[in-house]
C-alpha cells in the first residue's frame, strides 16, 4: 500500500488487475492433461458403442415409443417381440430399447426422428445434444465473463 492511499485501495500507478483470473500453472496443466488423457482413453474403450451406429438404449426406447405412438400403438405396454423383429428390420433398430418411463412428451417430440432410420436418428440425437451442451457451456461462460450472478452460476455449475 502506498503511504497516501487509504487501505485496501490501488495505488494511481499499479498495473490494470487481468480479465482472466485463471492462470494456467504447471498444476493445473497436469490437472487438465490427465483429465484429457481419461476422457480419451474411455472414448477409445468405448468406441465399439458407436460405430456404425451409437447404442444409446434409452434413446432406442424412446425412439421405438415414439414409433410405436406414430403407428397407433400403446407405448406403455411391454413391445411383443415381434414388433422390435419389424422395427428391427425395417427403421434398423441396435440393441434391446429400455421400457419408456419417460413422459409421454418426449416420445410425442421425437416422432419426426423416425422419420429415418434408427441409426441416422441417434446420429441425430447425439448432434443435437452434442450442441446443446456446447450451447450451455458457452452461455455460462459468456455470463461468467460478465460477471452476471457469479455465485448463482457457480452453484448451478457444481450441482
Amino acid at each position: 500500500m502506498g503511504a497516501g492511499n487509504p487501505a485496501g485501495t490501488r495505488g494511481e500507478n499499479a498495473e490494470p488487475r487481468s480479465r482472466n483470473p485463471i492462470r494456467m500453472t504447471r498444476t493445473t496443466a497436469l490437472f487438465a492433461a490427465v483429465a484429457v488423457s481419461i476422457h480419451v482413453a474411455t472414448a477409445c474403450l468405448r468406441l465399439g458403442t458407436f460405430v456404425p451406429c451409437p447404442e444409446m438404449p434409452d434413446f432406442a426406447g424412446v425412439y421405438t415409443a415414439a414409433w410405436t405412438m406414430r403407428h397407433g400403438v400403446y407405448m406403455f405396454q411391454k413391445w411383443p417381440p415381434e414388433l422390435l423383429q419389424a422395427l428391427r428390420a425395417e427403421r434398423g433398430l441396435v440393441g434391446d430399447p429400455t421400457p419408456v418411463l419417460s413422459p409421454p412428451i418426449w416420445a410425442w417430440l421425437l416422432q419426426s426422428l423416425t422419420a429415418f432410420a434408427f441409426p441416422t436418428a441417434a446420429w441425430l440425437w447425439l448432434l443435437l445434444l452434442a450442441a446443446m451442451s456446447a450451447w450451455s457451456a458457452a452461455t455460462i461462460a459468456q455470463r461468467w465473463d460478465a460477471g452476471v450472478g457469479r455465485r448463482r452460476w457457480l452453484s448451478v455449475c457444481s450441482s
